[in-house]
């Protein structure tokens, strides 16, 4: 194992950023500079996502030829969200637009995918025809067909289609009724795909080898019975029949599994990959061989194991190189010689870098956020403490170093989801607090993702009880430890974290001092008229909240009903083009406000707005608001 030769200068000629004196709210709530970088498959060409006037751009470079112009594309409307190459002359991306509907007199966040011709710097739209226009979700890709590099097959509303990349030309390549999670060779013949049976209302798979054309069901013997088999299969080899599948331990914990199919049936399964304490997240597969990669899971960061020899020596030299950090390998060429990598930590905005394997060589391509080079004044440490009822929950803590104002004013900043977790990666909102003197703390409470099944359900119904009590019992923690000022306490949130902002400010008066709440959540029963409105299932919310009959229940948890002259300063901003927790849950909330004529309350309506802070600007605006807010209150 051995360092590799590391040159420090950027091997981009980057749009130049204006030099002049910004304050921190302006460098943190920046978009980063650049992100998605990707290699293209013969190793020439980069592509990426780079900010320009307040939006993303997709950028193609020649990484050897500086005197050719870089392809820039962008949109009129809509935002960039993915790209990765289809071949060497073509970009795979994914746009979103919020479309208004008269006739559900709602608006939808539509998905669709582009392909970008880096010659012609033209997008075809092959899903914005027809029926298609008005679907809202998005393609996915299967595979790349390398061999046939002008098509690719995606799957999309039941089938998968073939679709010419020059022209955006589709057909249907396969359709079987209700199949989904389709599985296929390099070539693109359909091995397994998974089938919804409508009598029994149960997903099963199906296969077929290689010698037959007809797809049977497979099985596993479960005890005394042969059962069709259920879990999740993310990769076949046909060659030698091996599944590698993700299940749930006795601990329910998400592990990944090996097995073979013989005769219709999985035998001689074992365990492949597992955490004691974190469950499987990710699988990699490579697209140039259809070989089965890798396997991860998020720890402090994310920590890959690659099963790929190649893989797993390039990325064993990266960690030696930068020990302590997240090192992401994110895209390599097809002859394993050039590769993108991504490196980070609490302390160090994400960069990214180009690594030749040949001339032992590293070199910077880009630093996420440029203006961002003191962030050694800051301390992020991972905790653990008990709930009340002995439950062990993981944080992080976070304080500036460069002071010796102890104890710290504290901003709790619980996560969204509420199915999501925080981690040691570099974090803009977290790091801007602390950059303006604050401690921050930020809990994994249960509901939390990626810690088990089990942890994961002990949240299920949980809104303001045992997962508000996680919050409030590592406060607690940290003021009987004489960490934080207890007289200087503020939660900050969005999204669930904006529904735990609004419900300490109504029912947590005594340990809080204000809140500032982002898309937030203020009235449970609500939600459920919204993911109805959607189009959606009211399922997830069922079983996260309560069962929508449950109104009186529901109701004491929801801040809108909790309103009294108690209220902690609150406040709010949403976004009008938010489609996840839509605009109304803070109008709302703002109308019973003003109507119990409580004071000390702000609202903000963000015109472009949307759930994901996907403009810089929206984003300086709320962090400008929120410590203007924060620091008038404590």
């Amino acid at each position: 194992m051995h360092r590799f030769l590391l040159c420090l200068c950027c091997i981009l000629t980057v749009i130049s950023i204006r030099s002049f004196a910004k304050e921190n709210y302006q460098i943190y709530g920046q978009l980063p500079f650049v992100d998605q970088v990707q290699i293209s498959p013969d190793g020439s060409k980069i592509s990426y996502l780079q900010e320009i006037d307040n939006n993303y751009f997709i950028i193609i470079r020649e990484l050897f030829n500086n005197k050719k112009k870089p392809v820039v594309f962008g949109l009129g409307s809509g935002k960039i969200r993915w790209l990765e190459w289809a071949n060497n002359s073509h970009i795979l991306f994914t746009a979103t637009l919020p479309y208004y509907s008269k006739g559900d007199y709602e608006t939808f966040t539509i998905r669709r995918m582009g392909i970008l011709d880096i010659e012609t710097n033209e997008a075809e739209w092959p899903f914005n025809k027809g029926t298609n226009k008005y679907f809202v979700g998005s393609p996915y890709l299967i595979n790349k067909l390398i061999n046939d590099e002008d098509h690719i097959l995606v799957g999309f509303n039941g089938e998968i289609l073939k679709v010419e990349l020059s022209s955006a030309d589709k057909e249907t390549y396969f359709d079987a009724r209700d199949s989904s999670s389709w599985l296929t060779e390099l070539n693109g013949e359909v091995s397994l795909f998974n089938q919804y049976d409508r009598k029994t209302e149960e997903h099963y798979w199906r296969y077929k080898t290689a010698n037959n054309s007809e797809f049977f069901p497979i099985k596993i013997q479960n005890e005394e019975n042969l059962e069709y088999f259920k879990e999740d299969i993310e990769f076949f080899d046909q060659n030698s029949g091996l599944i590698y599948y993700t299940t749930l331990n006795e601990k329910k914990m998400t592990v990944l599994m090996e097995g073979k199919i013989v005769d219709g049936q999985v035998v001689d399964t074992k365990v492949l990959s597992s955490h004691s304490n974190y469950d499987i997240s990710g699988i990699s597969t490579n697209y140039t061989t259809n070989i089965f990669d890798g396997v991860s899971h998020i720890a402090d960061y994310q920590q890959t194991e690659y099963y790929n020899k190649t893989l797993a020596s390039v990325h064993a030299d990266l960690i030696a190189t930068f020990p302590d950090q997240e090192v992401k390998i994110t895209s390599y060429s097809k002859d394993y010689n050039r590769f993108i990598v991504f490196i980070n930590d609490a302390t160090t905005p994400g960069a990214f870098y180009f690594y030749d394997k040949a001339a032992v060589q590293l070199s910077v391509i880009a630093e996420q956020y440029p203006d961002i080079k003191n962030l050694a004044t800051t301390s992020v440490k991972k905790m653990t403490y008990k709930a009340s009822d002995g439950v062990e929950i993981e944080a992080y803590f976070s304080t500036p170093t460069n002071t010796d104002n102890k104890p710290f004013p504290l901003i709790v900043i619980p996560h969204g989801g509420p199915a999501s977790r925080d981690d040691l990666s570099f974090d803009w909102l977290r790091s801007f607090f602390v950059s303006e003197g604050f401690a921050v703390f930020q809990p994994n409470f249960r509901g939390s993702k990626g810690y088990g099944e089990k942890f994961l359900e002990s949240g299920y119904k949980q809104w303001g009880k045992a997962m508000q009590g996680d919050v409030d019992d590592g406060v607690n923690m940290l003021i009987n430890s004489s960490q934080v000022d207890k007289s200087k306490i503020c939660v900050v949130g969005a999204s669930y974290g904006g529904y735990v902002a609004q419900f300490s400010a109504t029912s947590r008066q005594s340990m809080y001092k204000c809140a500032v709440s982002f898309a937030g959540i203020s009235d449970l029963d609500d939600m459920y008229y919204h993911a109805l409105e959607q189009k959606g299932s009211i399922s997830y919310w069922e079983k996260s909240i309560g069962k929508r009959d449950d109104v009186n229940n529901i109701n004491q948890y929801s801040p809108i009903h909790l309103i009294s002259d108690s209220i902690l300063p609150l406040l709010l901003m949403h976004g009008k083009k938010d489609t996840v927790v839509p605009l109304f849950q803070s109008t709302k909330m703002f109308k019973a406000l003003k109507k119990a004529k409580v004071k000390n309350f702000k609202y903000i309506e963000l015109d472009s707005g949307d759930h994901w802070f996907s403009e810089s600007e929206n984003r300086k605006r709320f962090l400008k608001e929120s410590l203007e807010f924060v620091q008038k209150h404590i």
